[in-house]
């Protein structure tokens, strides 16, 4: 398969996962990360920590070592919110982009942030220029990104959300902020995204969401356009948080936002574990079949705000029939993995 060099400032969970994951399907997968990483024991994937500084020395002393035989695709990840492009990763990219049928590829898990600086606006303008695949977290990144950046012309973007295996310990206490947050609401549902790209798609959603149902954002909280006593924001989460909301909900309302396949499949597999109904537009169901199996894993609202008036008429507590022992039958990770390695054939392709 494809010799992949995987670089991140942080290694977190979805960057072992990916590697993992990659490696599984019989990729040579390497990390390169920095100095203060511990890396986990008994991790199968080679990993290295050459950067302390992320400077340009430090890219001319490791590239030798590490790149004497080149990697078919050098994948930067940038998993955090105020994690960035610097010289280090401008400079790599610089020097594989003359290479023949070797991808440069950049994923960002959060929107960019301090973009309102022009100066930090033409850095990652002049990184991207060098990358040919770019994934984002979410559909919503994915535009915030061709908002700001509208000439940037990257032959391969798509949308893959940030993956990491579902840990064992998963049913932990969630941090104070999100416990206090889910104990003083009443009957919610979990909506992705913010209000702002809730309400460009859901015009009447002011008429549905009263009292006792309120709604609890996963996106980023920004300028408010109304006050709404009946709306919260939980913004960036963590696994253990995400569990405990979606558990404690009455339900996930998908149907209002623009999601990518990927990202329906991440949220069905949370709801599996949580026992949370889905509530989705048809589209949405074929985008990704099994998603909801009706009145069973949540309810197909075909009419938009008219059937969730129904249904909460009908059945407030969002009460379903599954069995306790229904599971989903995809493997997200394998779903997630596939793609990404569709993705890099197919700027080899472009490339070749």
């Amino acid at each position: 398969m494809a010799r992949i060099t995987l670089i991140t400032r942080h290694l977190g969970p979805e960057v072992l996962t990916m590697a993992k994951s990659l490696a599984a399907q019989q990729n040579e997968v390497l990390i390169l990360t920095s100095k203060d990483n511990s890396i986990p024991p008994h991790f199968k994937v080679p990993i290295f920590t050459p950067f302390l500084k992320w400077n340009v020395l430090e890219v001319l002393r490791l590239f030798p070592r590490f790149f004497s035989q080149m990697p078919d695709v050098v994948h930067f990840i940038f998993s955090r919110p105020d994690d960035e492009p610097g010289v280090a990763h401008w400079l790599l990219a610089q020097m594989f982009q003359p290479v023949p049928r070797r991808v440069i590829a950049s994923s960002f898990f959060h929107p960019p942030s301090k973009m309102n600086n022009h100066l930090n606006k033409f850095k990652l303008q002049e990184f991207l220029r060098n990358c040919h695949v770019v994934t984002h977290g979410a559909h919503g990144h994915l535009l915030q990104m061709r908002r700001l950046l509208p000439k940037l012309n990257v032959p391969v973007m798509e949308i893959i959300p940030p993956l990491a295996e579902i840990p064992s310990n998963i049913e932990a206490a969630p941090v104070s902020d999100t416990l206090r947050l889910v104990q003083s609401l009443g009957r919610y549902l979990v909506v992705p995204g913010t209000p702002e790209d809730f309400y460009s798609r859901a015009k009447k959603s002011e008429l549905i969401f009263s009292e006792p149902l309120q709604i609890l954002f996963l996106g980023s909280r920004k300028e408010s356009r109304k006050a709404d006593l009946s709306c919260f924001h939980l913004g960036e989460t963590s696994p253990n948080d995400l569990f405990y909301v979606l558990q404690n909900s009455s339900g996930l309302l998908l149907a209002f936002s623009d999601l990518s396949v990927l990202e329906l499949q991440q949220y069905s597999t949370w709801c599996s574990k949580t026992k949370t109904p889905i509530l989705a537009r048809p589209s949405q169901n074929k985008l990704s079949p099994g998603l909801v199996h009706d009145a069973k894993t949540g309810w197909i609202l075909e009419d938009d705000e008219k059937s969730l008036r129904d249904l909460l008429l009908l059945n407030p507590q969002l009460k379903t029939n599954k069995k306790p022992d229904e599971e989903p039958s995809f493997n997200l990770v394998d779903s997630t993995t596939n793609t990404l390695n569709r993705l890099y054939y197919k700027a080899i392709l472009l490339r070749s």
